[in-house]
């Protein structure tokens, strides 16, 4: 273990009384301030394996349970305060251990008091919204969304059936199929919601959870990209979990294409992946640029993974950013197919993978060419063939 429960707790009343001393601070200087003031030994400094130091890991993700004890609160920009009763905590507690077991409890009490006898646990994706990632202004500005561009504005009271009626009616240019998921997806999010409900969604490599606080809300948003849109109280903004570290069967589930899934199956184990004390967090990362304007040059780590060279990994990726796609040819079994979906991974997220197979019976030279007219079997018709 890098870092003990008491060294946890001393982190955290220190980084609590540095706030006590200040009107505000950003949660860097917090930080700064700790390992001045900490000297984080040398176990405590090992990277995890995202690279960052372990007690600086562990710190921001136990600072949560201080957030929801109501001691300090985050404005969602990266700046820290501390309140009243976090003050009153400070007198109160004076050694650390006493001190982090009253802000565990404290979570604990907020926990127990924000969750109604029956949650549902949700998916909602924000990663990729009419090409934009609107999930670092859902962590920011405490809400998540559905787009619903082609939607009239809901009145208030609107049912569930008179929603859907709407819905068909507003999206009826779409296919059939496309057409069912998007009114599943709106009736879901207004009428079925419900305050306590957990929301998960992802970005990039992390995951983000948060509690349903309110009702809906209908909004002309900047894009049309966020108009349905129902309040979030994130649990985790500050300390993202590692995609790669979800336990099964959740990378499975969350390979879904949906916009919105239903998650309650696995609540307790989404439950789990955001409780203060409940073992050490996988990362905790600052999310990157939210629009995909230009790909992350691939890791070292996976040029090893591969056992190929970082180079040509870069010359991939500079072919993905200027023509946005790129054919591996080649026999088979030569690894193609495993190198592109690691390569896809690790440049935008595992959840944003999805492998698409064709018949073998399909040539190279269909693939590239695709269907090509022909003459049809009537007279002056034309068909289409591979």
């Amino acid at each position: 273990m890098p870092i003990t429960q008491q060294r946890v707790g001393e982190f955290l009343r220190e980084g609590l009384s540095y706030l006590a001393q200040h009107e505000s601070r950003t949660r860097q200087e917090v930080v700064d301030h700790l390992e001045t003031a900490m000297q984080p030994s040398p176990d405590e400094s090992e990277p995890d394996k995202n690279d960052r130091p372990w007690w600086q890991t562990r710190f921001l993700w136990t600072s949560v349970g201080m957030v929801k004890a109501g001691w300090m609160t985050k404005d969602g920009s990266g700046v820290w305060a501390v309140t009243p009763a976090g003050r009153q905590a400070l007198d109160q507690y004076p050694d650390p251990e006493s001190f982090r077991l009253a802000a565990h409890h404290a979570y604990r009490e907020w926990e127990k008091s924000s969750k109604p006898a029956q949650r549902r646990a949700w998916l909602v994706r924000g990663s990729s919204v009419l090409g934009v990632n609107v999930v670092p202004e859902w962590l920011a500005e405490g809400f998540c969304s559905l787009a619903a561009s082609q939607l009239r504005a809901p009145r208030a009271a609107v049912t569930a059936a008179e929603l859907e009626e709407m819905a068909k009616a507003d999206y009826a240019h779409l296919k059939h199929h496309e057409l069912k998921a998007k009114v599943e997806e709106i009736v879901a999010f207004v009428a079925k919601f419900n305050v306590g409900d957990v929301i998960l969604t992802t970005s990039e490599s992390h995951v983000f959870l948060g509690d349903v606080t309110g009702d809906w809300s209908y909004v002309d948003s900047d894009g049309g990209r966020s108009n349905l849109r129902r309040p979030v109280d994130w649990r985790n903004a500050d300390a993202p979990v590692d995609f790669a570290g979800l336990p099964d069967p959740l990378p499975a589930r969350l390979q879904s294409g949906s916009t919105v899934l239903d998650l309650t199956a696995d609540l307790a184990l989404i439950d789990a992946l955001v409780e203060p004390d409940a073992g050490d967090p996988e990362a905790e990362s600052t999310v990157r640029s939210a629009r995909h304007e230009r790909l992350p040059e691939p890791t070292e780590a996976l040029a090893t993974e591969l056992f190929v060279d970082r180079p040509w990994l870069r010359e991939v990726g500079d072919l993905l950013n200027e023509r946005r796609q790129v054919i591996f040819y080649g026999p088979p079994g030569t690894g193609k197919t495993y190198i592109a979906r690691k390569l896809a991974a690790d440049l935008v997220g595992p959840e944003q993978v999805k492998l698409v197979q064709f018949h073998p019976a399909y040539t190279y030279e269909d693939f590239f060419e695709g269907y090509r007219p022909a003459p049809g079997s009537a007279a002056g018709t034309i068909s289409f063939e591979l």
